[in-house]
């Protein structure tokens, strides 16, 4: 997988964790989260909190709680080399938790918020989509 891909992956599944009103799982998330920075340990964990805590107030923040910590995390990746696997393994774990399994250089889709209309989630398609209802 790709550092893109990577980053892609785990900030759509870190974010959806934030999301989640499951305070353990949160909390197990947050502590694998903060241990991929072993110098701000403290300031990455506060702005994870600040970050939730948005989210479980206002879900609708979700793609620029997205975009936010993707930076984050690439940022993070490029300073220390032995963080890719870290979080690729941080990566795994929220994907098992959320009870799915993810492939390495799969795909993993995430709505969250309402959905007025067609919904299409998808990694490769043959042939048309169309409007079934």
């Amino acid at each position: 997988m790709t550092d893109t891909a990577l980053l892609e992956r785990a900030t759509a599944l870190l974010v959806n964790a934030m999301a989640t009103s499951d305070d353990q799982s949160w909390a197990r998330v947050r502590q694998a989260c903060t241990a991929l920075s072993s110098q701000a340990h403290r300031a990455v964990d506060a702005e994870l909190e600040l970050s939730r805590g948005e989210l479980l107030q206002r879900p609708e923040l979700a793609e620029e709680a997205i975009g936010e910590w993707r930076t984050k995390l690439r940022r993070l990746v490029e300073a220390d080399p032995h963080a890719a696997a870290a979080l690729r393994e941080l990566a795994r774990t929220l994907a098992g938790q959320r009870g799915g399994r993810v492939a390495e250089g799969g795909v993993s889709n995430t709505i969250i918020g309402d959905v007025s209309g067609t919904a299409v989630q998808a990694h490769t398609i043959h042939g048309g989509v169309g409007n079934t209802g």
